[in-house]
């Protein structure tokens, strides 16, 4: 299969099958490559080059074929990244100010570390609670790189919850609509998931996130205009918990 018949709606949608280094979380840098060498658990991915991430591509095999089965892949999503900086000829994170945190309002959503944030930038911890350095994703930074905070996550809530699709800019409106099914209660959308929310009739649009010290889950419930932003410095996931939430907020609203 050739490179150009990947579409990037199928690296979005973890359609595109690459085996090689589908969960950072969990497995080592990449065989075959100089960083696999260098890389320490606490911060496997900081010397990861371009070269490496080059390497890791060639040696790739999708599987299974693109388009056939979901495979959830980070990977995928730093290639997807590497190829937005390389087609705009600038940086990753130039790319995401130009295309999302400028165009939505997102001032305090970036990558590498700015000064004026001083001491709000927190400690990571491990799941055993030792404090761990943040995760350099070097090369890699599309599979997850972003700094964030609760303002501007519970701002890109609401743009995604405006009612009325000629109120929306449109890259929200095409991100949530239907792709594929993971299983049968599972759709996947264009980084989102929408799964029933346990309890309730009504469903809820997903995602989360987490590095070996940072943790983050956003849920949203579009029927009910309501959600949830959980982040923690902490190695454990938040997914239960902003599960709950959601159930909350939602049995809040029915009884009031």
């Amino acid at each position: 299969m050739a490179p150009s018949d990947i579409l990037a709606s199928k690296r979005l949608g973890h359609h595109a099958g690459p085996a090689c280094q589908p969960h950072f979380g969990t497995s080592p840098a990449p065989s075959g490559t100089q960083a696999a060498s260098t890389a320490t658990p606490a911060d496997p991915y900081s010397n990861f080059s371009r070269a490496d991430l080059e390497a890791a591509l060639a040696a790739a095999r999708p599987w299974p074929a693109p388009g056939k089965r979901l495979r959830y892949s980070n990977f995928g999503a730093a290639l997807l990244g590497e190829a937005l900086s390389r087609h705009d000829g600038i940086p990753f994170e130039q790319v995401i100010y130009n295309r999302v945190t400028a165009p939505l309002g997102l001032p305090e959503t970036h990558i590498q570390r700015r000064p004026e944030f001083g001491d709000r930038y927190i400690q990571a911890h491990s799941r055993g609670h030792r404090p761990i350095p943040d995760w350099d994703l070097g090369s890699m930074p599309g599979a997850g790189a972003l700094r964030s905070t609760a303002h501007d996550l519970l701002e890109f809530d609401h743009q995604n919850l405006v009612p009325g699709d000629s109120r929306k800019p449109e890259a929200l409106i095409t991100a949530q609509q239907p792709r594929a099914k993971a299983n049968r209660w599972v759709q996947v959308r264009l980084g989102w998931h929408l799964s029933p929310l346990r309890g309730t009739p009504h469903t809820v649009l997903c995602h989360n996130g987490a590095t070996a010290g940072s943790t983050s889950y956003l849920g949203l419930l579009p029927e009910l205009e309501a959600a949830v932003v959980v982040l923690s410095n902490a190695g454990r996931t938040v997914d239960a918990l902003g599960v709950r939430l959601l159930i909350g907020i939602e049995k809040t609203l029915r009884l009031s």
